[in-house]
């Protein structure tokens, strides 16, 4: 679908500088204790929260067991810290190159944590905030200004693993999320819907509008506004470099081998390899393997007209250095250095900037905001971006 024809505003927010990826981070900021000063409104339109790769609560059983109860499957960080062999198996999933699908290990029931509410997009760690907060201050100021979760304030936890947007489609969650807007729409009065999308949940939104749903009368009746934070249309650094080997994480006990294991089939971090989406702007990730370095980037394409990507997505592969046979065998085996350069430090700038473009190719105001000084995953708890994003989520608007 050309995007001349979406009937939405976007709000776009870009950051700059930090780094991280998963949902949890090594360092916190004294902005995100700030106590707000939030006015509560009298009514408020209804907002639903989609999470980024690793923002979503995932539990799980085992199908052969008779008992119902499940457990913490992402992110149990003290199965991680233990080294349970049995835990990363579970953790990660199958590959089938034949289908170009994802899933959870055969003998698994796994699910997203209270689809719909908030608990299991808040914190990536049930009970740990501290180290993995998430979409939590801002769920904590929404309610602050009128908002009640169930009633107008929604998320979408979703199996970032596994979940590409045709899977999306296909398991039937985009079909969810869809009954889930129809309903707050009509039980708050016919008020349309904010959508807030942070990271990989930005191309979650956007597939999902585009592809899925794909029908103007439907968006202009439901949706109010999309908002993007922090979107990976572009691709992401960090990503290539989990995907092409050994990369050590923030859990100080798990080996960069342990980690490679665990993640290098997860959907989303392959996907944010180099996502391609005609849009004529040049992105690029790169990597530094003792001293040599490899780059991904994006055909410069101006055709608009992709109704649809995929995890295969047309890029460039480069490289500054040429190996012998002996070298190829190796080198991805050693811990790369991201090469970042402009942008928040996971996210190359490039990136934020793709929804620049869809100025020009609808009438819809499309606003652009830079927040800077902060990184990936705290921009969620960026005082002016909640104060931003509240503001637009209450802003006065006739029902339709």
């Amino acid at each position: 679908m050309h995007l001349t024809f979406l009937t939405v505003a976007f709000t776009l927010v870009a950051i700059i500088e930090g780094s991280q990826l998963f949902g949890i981070y090594e360092e916190t900021d004294q902005n995100e204790y700030e106590e707000l000063n939030v006015e509560r409104r009298n009514s408020v339109n209804p907002v639903l929260l989609v999470p980024g790769l690793g923002g979503s609560q995932l539990e799980y059983r085992k199908k052969d067991k008779t008992s119902s109860s499940y457990e913490t499957l992402w992110l149990s960080f003290w199965k991680m810290i233990d080294g349970d062999k049995g835990y990363r198996r579970d953790v990660s999933v199958v590959y089938n190159m034949t289908s170009n699908t994802f899933s959870s290990q055969p003998d698994l029931d796994v699910h997203p944590v209270d689809f719909g509410g908030v608990d299991g997009i808040s914190t990536v760690v049930p009970h740990f905030s501290i180290i993995a907060g998430y979409y939590d201050k801002l769920v904590d100021n929404l309610k602050k200004a009128g908002y009640t979760v169930g009633q107008n304030l929604f998320g979408i936890p979703f199996d970032f693993r596994i979940m590409t947007p045709q899977q999306l489609a296909k398991s039937g969650v985009y079909s969810q999320v869809k009954r889930l807007i129809e309903k707050a729409y009509i039980m708050n009065g016919n008020k349309r819907i904010h959508l807030v999308g942070h990271s990989e949940g930005c191309s979650f939104l956007h597939q999902f509008i585009t592809s899925f749903i794909n029908d103007v009368s439907w968006t202009n009746k439901y949706i109010a506004s999309m908002n993007l934070v922090s979107p990976v249309f572009g691709g992401a650094t960090i990503a290539l470099a989990f995907a092409a080997g050994p990369k050590k994480w923030v859990v100080p006990t798990m080996s960069a081998e342990h980690t490679h294991e665990v993640v290098k089939f997860f959907a989303a971090p392959n996907m944010k390899v180099s996502l391609h989406y005609g849009v004529g702007l040049k992105t690029m990730v790169r990597l530094e393997y003792k001293g040599k370095q490899y780059q991904q980037s994006n055909k410069d394409d101006t055709n608009t007209n992709k109704e649809d990507y995929d995890s295969n997505s047309e890029y460039n592969s480069e490289s500054n250095s040429e190996y012998n046979n002996k070298e190829i065998d190796y080198w991805w085996m050693n811990e790369p250095k991201e090469i970042n350069g402009d942008g928040d430090g996971t996210v190359p700038i490039q990136s934020f900037q793709v929804p620049q473009k869809w100025k020009n190719e609808q009438k819809q105001e499309v606003t652009w905001e830079e927040y800077h000084k902060v990184e990936h995953v705290n921009i969620l708890k960026d005082s002016k971006l909640i104060l931003r994003i509240i503001d637009i989520v209450t802003q006065d608007e006739e029902t339709k």
